[in-house]
Parts: structure tokens; sequence; C-alpha cells
């Protein structure tokens, strides 16, 4: 394609397909939040870019659990080559949580990818207070990265 040429969807999967480098990967272990944000085992994606400035496109969708009843709120957020990004996927509880009780909550973010290399991609979480009365649930619980050509 040439500049000014017109792209159809079509045209947009060829080129993506040919230089798109992606990975997803689960948190392996349920892993109880502290106060301090804390890598999610499992929960890391590495690509390896071989053009400059590359956008990359990073997602989570994080599964907390409370088990200890409380109002504390939990938040993750996705971590690039080390900075974490200021988007973060919290759920505020708004009162007293049950144990055992569930949410399932999302972010993403962009991020220009400047250099040629590798570039790690990591989600970490936290609670606002109260070490051990959240956990981040395995399985569920993943991060997914998408670079494309800027």
């Amino acid at each position: 394609m040439a500049a000014g040429d017109r792209a159809y969807w079509s045209d947009i999967a060829t080129i993506a397909a040919r230089t798109a480098l992606s990975g997803q990967q689960a948190v392996n272990a349920n892993t109880p939040l502290t106060t301090t944000m804390t890598d999610m085992p499992g929960a890391l994606v590495t690509i390896t870019t071989t053009l400059p400035n590359m956008v990359a496109l990073a997602l989570i969708a994080v599964d907390f659990q409370c088990t200890t009843a409380s109002g504390a709120t939990p938040y993750a957020l996705i971590s690039v080559d080390g900075v974490d990004q200021s988007q973060n996927a919290t759920f505020y509880p708004g009162g007293t949580v049950a144990v055992g009780g569930r949410a399932t909550v999302s972010t993403f973010c962009i991020v220009s990818l400047a250099t040629v290399g590798n570039h790690t991609f990591k989600m970490r979480a936290a609670s606002s207070s109260s070490s051990g009365v959240w956990r981040v649930n395995s399985g569920i619980s993943t991060l997914a990265a998408l670079a494309l050509p800027a």
C-alpha cells in the first residue's frame, strides 16, 4: 500500500498478521495482596520488536476474591518495561465485602515501544489497606499484549 491508498479491513488484517507480535499469560497461583504493588506470578509477556516505534496495546482482566470481610480496595495495573502505567483496574467495594465476594475488573493501556528489542509487560496488584484480605485468582486473571507498527 502506498501513502494515500484506501485501506480495507482485509488489508489491515493481512498487514497485522505479518507484523503483529503478541502474547498472553494467566496468573498461575492464587496470590494474596498486600499494600505493596507486587508482580502477579505467571502474568508476564515479553514481546521482541524488530521495528522501532511500534505501538502496543496491553490488557488485563483481574479476578479479585475477598478472603477476610473488608472494605479495602483491590487494584491492578500494567507495567511496561518496568514502568507502571497510570490506568488501573480497581474494584471499589462501597462497603464491607463478605468472605468469598468476587469482582472481575479490567483495564488497558496503549504505549509506544520506541526501541527494537525485548519489551516486558507485567500484571501488578495491591490492596489499598489491610494486607491479606483480597487475593488475585489464578487462571481467570490474564494479561495480553499486542504490538503493531505505528
